[in-house]
């Protein structure tokens, strides 16, 4: 089964699409950048390398399904690589299941959910 065609680890379920404005860092954590947008090419080059994907990362969508058919076919491996390589680059963690189930369906919704963190950043 190709990464493209695999169901991940969240299975068939969609969840609702949602658009992710630009996230901006006040203060700097361990491994956050400080001042620096979050951009859809930060988070597909993110993506990219974390789970060593082959797909070109101007192929990565912003509403592209990051798991299950139709979309990237990421598995549980590739969430847990994706979630530590976001802690270290931005020091955001995901602690619930659900929140992670949201947060990464597609790159819009991570980037809205990282805007949110981020901004409730002490």
């Amino acid at each position: 089964m190709s990464r493209l065609e695999g169901a991940g680890v969240y299975g068939d379920s969609r969840l609702g699409k949602s658009g992710g404005e630009g996230a901006r860092v006040s203060e700097k954590k361990e491994g956050q950048i400080q001042g620096t947008e979050v951009t859809l090419e930060e988070l597909q080059e993110l993506l990219q390398q974390s789970c060593m994907l082959s797909v070109p990362k101007e192929k990565i969508r912003e509403e592209t399904p990051l798991f299950g058919p139709g979309g990237l076919g990421l598995d549980s491996i590739d969430a847990l690589q994706l979630i530590v390589a976001i802690q270290q680059k931005y020091g955001v963690s995901v602690e619930d299941p659900e929140e992670a189930r949201q947060a990464l369906a597609t790159l819009a919704q991570l980037r809205h959910w990282l805007s949110r963190k981020l901004e409730l950043s002490p």
